[in-house]
């Protein structure tokens, strides 16, 4: 199973890209918005959680690193959560915190 992060992050990046456009058209302020990425990474019988800023600098700090098997249960509950809402056309709540 991979963890579809790399659609997470587009699908930020085109949220923040349309409020932008819907400001400007409108010719208020573009909104201000958080882009950060959010990574699991599969180690076997267990798993790595990163949460960094790529964009702002210093983009080699990773602020948050954390192992354990627990990571492993939530990478694939989050797949299984991403995907069953993809294959309907809906993106994943935010309230999920992902």
């Amino acid at each position: 199973m991979n963890f579809p992060k790399t659609g997470h992050m587009t699908e930020q990046m085109a949220k923040i890209a349309a409020a932008d456009l819907a400001a400007r058209l409108q010719g208020h302020e573009a909104p201000t918005a958080e882009l950060s990425a959010r990574c699991i990474l599969d180690m076997g019988d267990r798993a790595a959680y990163l949460a960094v800023d790529p964009v702002r600098p210093p983009r080699n700090r990773i602020p948050t690193v954390s192992e354990g098997r627990p990571w492993l249960v939530a990478k694939m509950a989050f797949e299984r959560a991403y995907l069953s809402f993809a294959r309907r056309g809906k993106l994943v709540p935010t309230t999920l915190g992902w």
